[in-house]
């Protein structure tokens, strides 16, 4: 399809704002979009973290056919550093203290044809100003990947960024439930059981705005609580990502987008809490927080089970448990994707830095092995 695009670059928090209708209706002609690439959240992350970032500047490409929104390229710049240099680097929106994975393009695939020609410059010219051009938290599949996922003369830098492991849901939770190792799904029955059951807690599932406030607030407070009880200093407790997940939630909750899944006990305590995000045949994880006082009836186990459930009953396809390779997770008969970091280099400067990065990447393993024999 050859079309000609006329594109404009967003810069203002308030031209931003102004392209939430028209965002909304760009998502519902591309099938396989997430709930990262939403206005709701890309615009949220701004209002509350750009402040935080050292001269962030919106650098928004809206591509249009004929008056009507087709694709947007959501950038913005920043500035890093190196030591200490100064680096301005510009990277896709959410990127930085969230975790926003699945990135690309935003665009139908009746575009794509446009991007493989034209992304490379659009890039180049909205990069104007910055030193190195991230490409972040993109699958291989995505079409950013497919066009720059190849190094280009040696200069751009791709590597695995974190693991994303997830579920391929069958039709029963029964039928699920096989797939796993026998030992593993005795436990998570006799876990349920004796949760359920024996002790008499109930599960609570909560997605209407009005209950939202409090019940990411109770999630963050176990969270740190747990955190606490493994000596672990855990971001996710800090007063600024609170205040995000709390205004993107009340943004996304009118259109079933956020579930929140909680036991409570028979005295009414909540015991442990789950934080999901219900988008586009998925059931994503994004966090979750019990009582330490709780610990030896495996609240977590039980809460992961009764989501499971759940999505398998709502015909979702996928149980997403996002980024992060722990070990509980294989538990649960995942499998492994990807998500990468390319890097490209914009300016004489920015060509040093990627030589540098890539050397110390290369050093690091060596210098590791070396320190560990002394």
């Amino acid at each position: 399809m050859s079309v000609q695009l006329n594109k404009q670059i967003i810069r203002t928090t308030e031209a931003f704002r102004e392209l939430k209708a028209d965002w909304h209706q760009l998502l519902t002609r591309i099938p396989e979009h997430n709930i990262f690439m939403t206005w709701e959240w890309m615009y949220t992350w701004w209002e509350v973290y750009h402040a935080r970032l050292k001269n962030a500047e919106l650098r928004i490409l809206a591509y249009y056919d004929q008056g009507k929104l087709a694709a947007v390229l959501p950038y913005y710049l920043y500035t890093s550093h190196v030591g200490p240099i100064p680096l301005r680097k510009m990277a896709f929106l959410g990127t930085q203290i969230e975790s926003s994975d699945y990135l690309d393009v935003i665009s139908p695939e009746d575009y794509h044809p446009y991007f493989r020609q034209h992304l490379y410059a659009d890039l180049r010219a909205l990069a104007e100003g910055a030193d190195v051009i991230e490409i972040n938290n993109c699958l291989s599949e995505s079409l950013v990947f497919q066009l720059f996922g190849t190094p280009r003369n040696g200069t751009t830098f791709v590597e695995p960024y974190r693991v994303c492991p997830y579920v391929q849901l069958p039709d029963s939770f029964d039928a699920y439930l096989k797939t796993l190792s026998s030992n593993f799904r005795y436990n998570v029955r006799r876990r349920v059981r004796r949760l359920l059951e024996k002790e008499q807690a109930r599960l609570e599932i909560l997605d209407r705005q009005e209950e939202l406030d409090t019940a990411i607030k109770d999630i963050f407070d176990l969270h740190y609580l747990r955190a606490q009880q493994k000596g672990l200093n855990t971001k996710f407790v800090r007063e600024q990502r609170l205040d995000f997940h709390q205004k993107m939630a009340r943004r996304l909750a009118p259109r079933g987008y956020i579930k929140i899944f909680n036991l409570i006990a028979a005295d009414g305590k909540k015991i442990a809490g789950l934080y999901c995000f219900d988008y586009n045949g998925s059931l994503a994880y994004f966090q979750a927080g019990f009582d330490p006082a709780w610990s030896n009836r495996s609240p977590g186990t039980v809460i992961l089970a009764e989501a499971i459930q759940y999505a398998i009953q709502q015909g979702k396809s996928i149980f997403d448990f996002m980024r992060g390779g722990e070990q509980y997770k294989k538990d649960w008969g995942t499998v492994d994707r990807y998500i990468y970091l390319i890097t490209l280099p914009n300016s004489f400067k920015g060509q040093t830095y990627l030589t540098y990065y890539k050397y110390r990447k290369r050093m690091a393993p060596v210098i590791k092995k070396i320190l560990a024999r002394t």
